[in-house]
């Protein structure tokens, strides 16, 4: 069985395997300007705002923590923008996100966040730990609408001065939105075991998939690490110790990272095997960062059966997915959905053995066969038409 873990606060979307269950691309080439902002053919980057500890103000002290929310800021949106992602980022290790996002005629769109309660509707849902993202749009009927955005921000710690700073960058797509999206993934290697040849034969199930949906996949070609590490460590708080390693190949392209092993410490015993994490829903895309990549456990995807190789394209499949923006439709506690019209929801109460989730046999029916479901099953799962259209408007996306 697969499955796929959350660790917090840091927050890596992660498949654990439980026991028993080149091509061509268009050049981008990036002009920077005096005000900061990195400017292409098709993405435009500003560091938008720096947060420090006076633009805090205290919210209340819970359960030894202290809530920070911050004064409200704002960013601009051009005429010529098809879609954006809001970005932040904490310079130390605290939890922080977004919460408030207003348009310029004043339509909120964040409506609660952890202990934050906010008047509006609640379209927008965001993963929150030392980084937080979020994309729009999110829905057909959602307009971007040129002007000044206002937003603020929230942080959580147990210490009673707020110490780090916290940047937030915005990313505007400003080319024109495909009927059949495009992608360009480079494949990373650092392997004793798999040669880049091998490597690309697997990904074709992957690219298989992606059409299946009417996405095409073009990869670039591999980029082959000789001296790096074969295993990635995670340390106790889940922060990447060879951290080199993150920051190889094309900023502009897909990265997907794979290594023979990875050694992560906060796995219980028993519960599973590291199959592989991204950062982000979406990821940090257009940048060379430690946040903008995905990272695959070769050892146990690895297998040349028709049923791994089936396996490896889907975990592949999933956590682009998490790359361009989707979210699980469901978690596994049944208590946590995807804020899609279109893809079902497991509730906890489709808990057939009462182990306290809903597994693949207890959502069927309820989404267990749909595309970015917590878990996946030994078969193409199918992509809802919400689903396609943020992948189709994420920024990084041809």
């Amino acid at each position: 069985m697969l499955t796929i873990k959350s660790i917090a606060p840091f927050v890596l979307l992660i498949f654990l395997a439980s026991c028993g269950s080149g091509g061509s691309s268009s050049e981008i080439d990036l002009i920077v300007s005096n005000d900061d902002q990195e400017v292409s053919s098709k993405l435009r980057i500003s560091k938008v705002a720096v947060f420090e500890r006076i633009d805090f103000r205290p919210i209340f002290y819970e359960s030894n923590y202290y809530y920070y929310r911050s004064d409200k800021k704002t960013f601009s949106i051009s005429a010529d923008t098809k879609s954006f992602i809001i970005q932040l980022v904490s310079s130390e290790y605290r939890i922080a996100g977004f919460a408030t996002l207003v348009d310029p005629n004043g339509k909120e769109y964040i409506s609660k966040v952890g202990f934050l309660d906010v008047d509006g509707e609640n379209i927008i849902t965001q993963v929150t730990a030392t980084y937080s993202t979020i994309q729009f749009p999110r829905f057909v009927e959602d307009e971007i609408i040129p002007g000044e955005w206002e937003y603020s921000i929230f942080s959580t710690h147990s210490d009673t001065v707020l110490t780090p700073e916290f940047e937030v960058t915005l990313i505007e797509r400003v080319h024109e939105i495909s009927s059949r999206p495009v992608i360009y993934v480079e494949p990373i290697l650092s392997s004793d075991e798999v040669s880049s040849e091998q490597l690309l034969v697997k990904l074709e199930k992957f690219k298989e998939i992606y059409d299946s949906y009417n996405i095409e996949v073009i990869f670039e070609e591999v980029v082959s690490l000789i001296d790096a590490s074969r295993t990635l460590t995670l340390d106790e708080e889940s922060k990447i110790v060879e951290s080199d390693i993150l920051l190889k190949g094309n900023k502009d392209k897909i990265r997907v990272l794979f290594v023979d092993n990875i050694s992560d410490p906060t796995v219980m015993e028993g519960s599973g095997n590291l199959l592989g994490f991204t950062k982000g829903e979406p990821g940090f895309q257009g940048q060379l960062s430690q946040n903008n990549l995905i990272v695959l456990n070769l050892s146990f995807i690895g297998g040349d059966d028709d049923i791994s190789i089936l396996k490896f394209g889907n975990v592949v499949a999933h956590e682009i997915g998490h790359y361009l923006g989707l979210q699980h439709i469901s978690e596994s506690s049944g208590l946590k959905f995807d804020h899609l019209s279109d893809t079902p929801e497991c509730p906890i109460e489709n808990d057939l053995n009462g182990d306290g989730t809903v597994g693949t046999i207890d959502c069927f029916g309820f989404g267990s066969t749909k595309f970015m479901f917590w878990t996946t099953v030994n078969i193409v799962p199918t992509m809802t038409p919400q689903q396609f259209f943020i992948i189709q408007h994420s920024p990084i996306v041809e």
